[in-house]
């Protein structure tokens, strides 16, 4: 047969073939609109609260599904997450049970069948509290030869953490991803994210921090108890706890020896401060050629009273 031909006969009658298509076509998408069609799937529950509150050991909740309805709809949630929003109003406070339905499925078509495994969620939600809490590098072995780390100090010092009040209330700081020094050969800036080993479902806000390592000459080490802690700057009468802290100073074997109590002293500046409870970071000064290795603890509690200190 020649290509005119064929073409002819191809062309011929097109409007009936484009109808006839047109039909087919029609007939597919009505047989896959009616086939029921059965998949599992996974709904993650979505927990928002008021700004004031927090949801306490907030991880994601997922729970099996069944979806059941025509093909076109249910075919392409195969294996996939659907995600289900739960709005906690402010006055709820505390441990709250809710059943998960349709409801809680935004744009969810009526025409499919759900089936929740397990449908009630049980979480707490608590008053939101912040604090700042101070980053503490987290250093792993020791630098090797006639050096040694001098210091290791991470910026930003603190980081601010949000969360359940039962949660945010028992951290005294955090640390920072494991810092390995034994190949260190000279000081240098690492930049490192925040430990979440053992630290709660808590938000920070900031994920990294730069350590700065600090190398010199080795030193001896020496614990140096019982310095007293005084407060400064107050006009008003106050008190502080602990009444004393102990140091890990760092300095050059021929000092090590000579140094004492008496040759530190640990204060926490109250300027301006109206009467109240504070907790204010420790501050040490030692001789020249010392350095503070570690303060325990960093921070003390001082109470400021509504009456003049006496002279």
């Amino acid at each position: 047969m020649s290509k005119p031909l064929l073409l002819k006969r191809t062309l011929s009658n097109y409007g009936y073939k484009l109808t006839a298509l047109a039909l087919s076509l029609l007939i597919w998408y009505v047989v896959q609109s009616e086939e029921i069609l059965e998949v599992n799937a996974k709904l993650d529950v979505v927990i928002e609260v008021a700004n004031s509150s927090a949801v306490r050991d907030s991880e994601v909740l997922t729970r099996d599904i069944t979806l059941r309805g025509p093909r076109l709809l249910v075919g392409a949630q195969q294996g996939k997450s659907l995600v289900a929003v739960i709005r906690v109003p402010a006055s709820k406070i505390g441990s709250l049970r809710y059943r998960l339905d349709k409801e809680f499925i935004p744009n969810f078509d009526s025409r499919v069948r759900l089936t929740i495994h397990d449908p009630y969620v049980v979480f707490v939600v608590e008053e939101k509290m912040t604090k700042s809490l101070i980053v503490k590098p987290l250093i792993l072995g020791e630098v090797k030869g006639d050096l040694a780390l001098e210091s290791s100090l991470a910026e930003p010092a603190s980081i601010e953490v949000s969360g359940a009040r039962s949660e945010v209330a028992k951290l005294t700081q955090l640390v920072t991803d494991p810092i390995d020094v034994s190949a260190l050969t000279e000081s240098k800036v690492v930049t490192l994210g925040i430990s979440r080993a053992n630290l709660p479902s808590v938000l920070l806000n900031a994920n990294q921090v730069k350590v700065s390592l600090v190398v010199g000459p080795k030193k001896s080490i020496k614990t140096i108890s019982f310095v007293p802690v005084s407060v400064e700057g107050a006009d008003l009468s106050s008190s502080v706890r602990p009444l004393s802290i102990s140091l890990l100073v760092r300095a050059p074997d021929a000092m090590i020896p000579d140094l004492s109590v008496d040759d530190f002293k640990a204060t926490v500046t109250a300027k301006d401060l109206v009467p109240g409870r504070y907790d204010l970071d420790i501050k040490v000064k030692g001789p020249d050629g010392t350095i503070i290795q570690e303060i325990n603890p960093q921070k003390a509690s001082v109470v400021i009273f509504n009456h003049k200190k006496r002279e």
